[in-house]
């Protein structure tokens, strides 16, 4: 796993991991759901989920959308408690044979 800044990334490539966020987000806005503010700022709107789970549906693809937390990063570095991302560290990571 690596880590660039605080964000784990499974499998270690950061850059890959970027890129694939960067290639849906664009897709995305080619479909008006997203809009580019610069090279790296999005503006997702309210709706994002529904309109994301739509645009899939449409394709025919199949995609499960979460929300595991409605807090965010920062806040739940101090939540009180167990958190998705306390979850998450704690699972045992799958070894490849």
């Amino acid at each position: 796993m690596a880590e660039a800044g605080r964000v784990c990334v499974p499998g270690g490539d950061y850059g890959a991991y970027v890129e694939s966020h960067v290639r849906r987000l664009e897709a995305l806005r080619r479909a008006g759901i997203v809009e580019r503010i610069d090279a790296a700022h999005w503006r997702l709107p309210a709706e994002f989920e529904a309109r994301t789970a739509d645009y899939d549906a449409q394709r025919g693809g199949r995609v499960t959308l979460r929300v595991l937390s409605t807090l965010d990063l920062e806040s739940l570095i101090d939540a009180n408690g167990a958190t998705w991302l306390d979850r998450e560290i704690r699972r045992p990571v799958a070894r490849k044979s």
